[in-house]
């Protein structure tokens, strides 16, 4: 038998890793009843199971229940993320995505207090924006953080894994998260904003996606059963200055830089047109029309340039403060580097005032005859794997000489590259725990691994001792560790 190690604990819950016609997240704690469900928000679960959350099954036995949630042929966010860094598109399609479904199943009477808004705890499927939330159907969560605080430390966590995030759009995403009053619905509405404009500069997908993302949470509130007060969401309160200025920024646009002088050149050969009809039929009639019409585009010609003109001073402020604010972020990080170098200076100055030559009671001390002084060598542990194929007498050894070692067929994100049919791009990890002890993992790959001829359950942890033998596809490894 192979040895699992207790996976830990979320909330009040303990949390496992099992398998049972597909595989499970399995929630337990002493002594949860059934009664301490929400009867209401599993039969709406049950009736009509939303896509975007995991699907949950009720294991019950003697009279204490567990609640399991499958992620069969799904993938854990906080492994997919290890494996691929992601786009700053992806990024904020994530948070759209947890935000929109949190504001959907509203309708459902799913609390907003209930989800496990954790990277662990986040599944997706056909790509990274494909996402799948837990919700735990319970009536009254204890040392539960607010969603928006856990949607806040989501979201500071993706942007350790985002490949392309400039200066500008990390700024903008740390100020909107210190905002004191800052709810889903604002995070939702600046995201949504972002994206948008992101996609009219390279025009790499359809505004019409993201609308019909946005309309999953445009709902109409007579057809949203009323809450209790033990269920009732938090009220958001609204940035009121974000949602303003929002709608000036595109008309504002039409008026600045060509699109100015597109304007003027209509306005003259309008005029002109005029002018030319009055010469062909002059008239007093066509004569006050002309005039009229003349008098009408010279001002409107220069309230648009005077328009446009403040426009282009607020954009140049606006820049320059932006300037202003990175150069201050870059001279903090500078002053930061300089203090810890000064710091590193002045310790290995003083260094000879204070080291000390200090022997283990156990260690021998050899002496004598001018030899200098000498200590017994520690000697250094030796952790590798042999590895073989089938059909193939030659072994391989590899060393594990880090504590997160990979293996797998992707030589971008592996530490140890099998290029062979069936192997995942990251297959597994091993893990070195502390005290000197390992772990194994696999890490959701699609043919599974063995431990001594026992499948593992994908993200769950096992000890690994010596001797022991690893086996996927045609590759087997033995585990060795000589002290």
């Amino acid at each position: 038998m192979i040895s699992d190690n207790s996976v830990g604990k979320i909330v009040d819950f303990h949390f496992d890793y099992i398998q049972q016609d597909g595989f499970y997240i399995a929630l337990s704690k002493p002594n949860l009843k059934r009664d301490m469900l929400s009867n209401l928000q599993l039969k709406m679960i049950e009736g009509n199971l939303p896509h975007q959350i995991l699907p949950i099954q009720i294991d019950e036995l003697n009279l204490n229940v567990r609640l399991l949630f499958e992620y069969t042929n799904k993938r854990m966010l906080t492994q997919q993320l290890k494996i691929k860094q992601i786009t700053i598109k992806e990024f904020y399609k994530i948070i759209l995505q947890v935000v929109t479904i949190i504001h959907k199943l509203k309708a459902m009477l799913l609390n907003e207090l209930n989800y496990i808004i954790h990277p662990d705890f986040i599944f997706i499927g056909r790509d990274v924006t494909d996402i799948y939330l837990t919700y735990v159907p319970i009536k009254q969560l204890n040392d539960k953080e607010p969603v928006i605080v856990q949607v806040k430390q989501l979201v500071l966590t993706l942007t350790e894994y985002v490949q392309d995030m400039k200066g500008n759009e990390l700024q903008k995403t740390l100020t909107l998260l210190s905002e004191e009053n800052v709810s889903l619905q604002t995070i939702k509405d600046e995201v949504l904003q972002w994206l948008k404009d992101g996609f009219e500069e390279d025009h790499e997908i359809e505004i019409n996606e993201l609308n019909e993302l946005n309309d999953l949470n445009d709902m109409n509130e007579t057809n949203i059963p009323k809450l209790d007060d033990s269920m009732h969401p938090l009220k958001e309160v609204y940035n009121d200055k974000i949602i303003r200025s929002a709608p000036l920024a595109k008309p504002l646009d039409i008026i600045h830089g060509k699109n100015r002088a597109i304007i003027i050149t209509i306005s003259v050969l309008i005029v002109a047109m005029v002018w030319r009809l009055y010469l062909a039929y002059a008239t007093s009639a066509f004569y006050i029309i002309a005039l009229g019409i003349s008098i009408f585009m010279i001002v409107l010609n220069l309230f648009i340039f005077w328009i446009g003109k403040k426009h282009d001073q607020n954009n140049k402020e606006n820049e320059a403060g932006v300037a202003n604010q990175s150069n201050s972020l870059k001279e903090d990080v500078n002053l930061m580097e300089i203090f810890e170098q000064s710091q590193d200076e002045t310790y290995f100055q003083q260094l000879p005032n204070h080291t000390k030559i200090l022997t283990p009671s156990d260690q021998t001390v050899l002496l004598g005859n001018g030899n200098p002084l000498e200590l017994n060598e520690v000697k250094k542990t030796e952790v590798y794997l042999n590895i073989s194929n089938a059909g193939n007498d030659e072994i391989e050894r590899v060393d594990v000489n880090i504590e997160h070692f990979l293996i797998g067929r992707d030589p971008t994100i592996v530490n140890h590259v099998l290029n062979k049919v069936g192997v995942s791009r990251a297959h597994l990890e091993i893990i070195k725990a502390n005290e000197g002890q390992y772990e194994i993992k696999d890490l959701g790959s699609k043919n599974g691994s063995f431990l001594n001829d026992e499948k593992l359950i994908p993200y769950k942890t096992y000890t690994l001792k010596h001797n022991d033998h690893v086996r996927f596809i045609s590759v087997d490894m033995k585990f060795i560790v000589i002290n």
